[in-house]
């Protein structure tokens, strides 16, 4: 499957990314291991191709100068992280998605970060840390939710399950 010119993206990986973009972890194991066949050197294989994508993603939006993608991009980057088990490379790409979104007034996906590195914070053993990201994440939720526009959409957006367990609903 060829996507950007000269890019040969291989099929598994893109879904994996699509699955990964959407907090479909599961997903990406069913992609990986269909039928329980792929052993877990295939499974990392999987993983190091989806990292590809995203790297060859962010190369070339920097190719073309799309700088307010690349919060997005970097989030990727950490879910991909994440999904592969590497959870301080995903903790540095989230800060550094963070500091950009901050840097070039981004707020795409950015309560999704927060929320992210919230739950890395405990993990890492810091809960004041884990608490005042996930304060930002709610933050970042509820200006979005004011800013929707008609109430049907503000409550499309706050039904969401994974909105409802940030706020906790």
């Amino acid at each position: 499957m060829t996507g950007v010119p000269g890019t040969t993206f291989n099929l598994a990986a893109t879904r994996n990314v699509i699955h990964i973009l959407q907090g479909e972890y599961d997903r990406v194991m069913d992609v990986l291991r269909p039928a329980l066949e792929m052993d877990e050197t295939q499974i990392v294989a999987e993983l190091d191709r989806a990292a590809r994508c995203v790297e060859q993603l962010l190369g070339k939006y920097d190719e073309l100068k799309l700088r307010h993608f690349k919060p997005g991009i970097l989030y990727l980057r950490a879910r991909v992280s994440l999904a592969a088990g590497n959870n301080e490379a995903a903790y540095k790409t989230l800060c550094d998605a963070l500091a950009l979104s901050d840097e070039i007034g981004a707020h795409r996906e950015v309560w999704e970060m927060w929320a992210a590195l919230s739950k890395l914070e405990a993990q890492r053993g810091n809960p004041a840390a884990a608490i005042q990201s996930k304060e930002r994440a709610c933050n970042e939720v509820m200006l979005i939710a004011e800013h929707a526009g008609a109430p049907e959409l503000r409550e499309i957006f706050l039904s969401r399950p994974e909105v409802q367990t940030l706020i906790g609903v």
